[in-house]
């Protein structure tokens, strides 16, 4: 797959889209052929591994027709590195968001984490839904869940693992185009979710901002630990954008400590600039 960007001069950027389905034999020598370009792929995209009860598992919630108007089903992840080494077991049961979703603020207070890949979902749903947002690469599933539960469709969740999970350093969740995606779905959602004062919803403030401002919290002080000083700056200027968001009392600790953090995040006071950071949007 190959897209061209419009600009000067023009931006090529190549996929090499991998399908597996029983290509497993033949993986190996596939993935190796892309690497031996003499202009390499910008990017390799090859399907998890399921287990080999997966679609038996998520099809049979469809099959029993007990659940009015089921959207999809998804399960647990066993998270696996980049050798295929199991490191957790069961990764949903570790993260503070509890499935099968039961309300819009649930869907925009925490990342998701129903992946596609360990989901099964309506048709007749993804159609409804509009597909996903393209101008996402990073949160286009969580837009897409979110999307379903407010057209009204209702989810089944598995609590057993149905897919193996490959998560690393170099991976799309830590690369600079999931940065601006998250940045686009930030903005998305505070269009989409204004705040009503007279029915004390402030979903800006209350929800979006926080979610938002914990990660970026979090993509700064790891950025400023690995002396990354890309995602360090890219980390705080977003931070900044999603200011306006927070809480007043937020926004007045931040007005003070911004100038100091200003200094120290890129120069030998990381740590002091990490310190304060904490203390700011705590």
């Amino acid at each position: 797959m190959i897209q061209l960007r419009r600009g000067s001069p023009i931006l090529i950027t190549i996929a090499a889209v991998i399908p597996l389905y029983n290509g497993a034999p033949f993986i190996r020598e596939a993935l190796e052929s892309v690497l031996a370009q003499s202009e390499p792929a910008d990017e390799i995209i090859v399907d998890d591994i399921w287990y080999d009860d997966h679609l038996a598992i998520l099809k049979q919630a469809f099959s029993d027709g007990k659940v009015r108007r089921l959207g999809f089903v998804h399960g647990n992840l066993d998270q696996i590195d980049r050798a295929g080494r199991m490191m957790v077991h069961g990764v949903l049961d570790m993260l503070p968001i509890a499935h099968p979703l039961h309300s819009a603020t649930e869907c925009l207070k925490h990342d998701l984490f129903i992946l596609p890949g360990a989901s099964l979902i309506a048709k007749a749903a993804i159609v409804a839904a509009g597909y996903f947002d393209e101008r996402l690469s990073g949160y286009e599933d969580d837009d897409l869940f979110l999307r379903l539960f407010l057209l009204g469709y209702r989810s089944i969740y598995i609590n057993e693992a149905v897919t193996q999970w490959r998560i690393y350093p170099s991976s799309t969740s830590f690369s600079p185009r999931m940065a601006r995606s998250r940045m686009i779905y930030f903005h998305k959602l505070i269009e989409a979710f204004p705040d009503e004062p007279r029915l004390n919803l402030y979903f800006g403030r209350d929800v979006i901002g926080p979610r938002f401002m914990r990660l970026l919290r979090s993509e700064f002080i790891e950025g400023s630990r690995q002396r990354d000083k890309a995602r360090t700056a890219q980390a705080w200027a977003d931070i900044n954008i999603i200011m306006p968001a927070m809480r007043p009392r937020t926004r007045r600790r931040f007005a003070v400590l911004r100038p100091l953090i200003e200094v120290l995040y890129d120069g030998p006071f990381t740590d002091l600039a990490r310190f304060l950071l904490r203390q700011a949007v705590r």
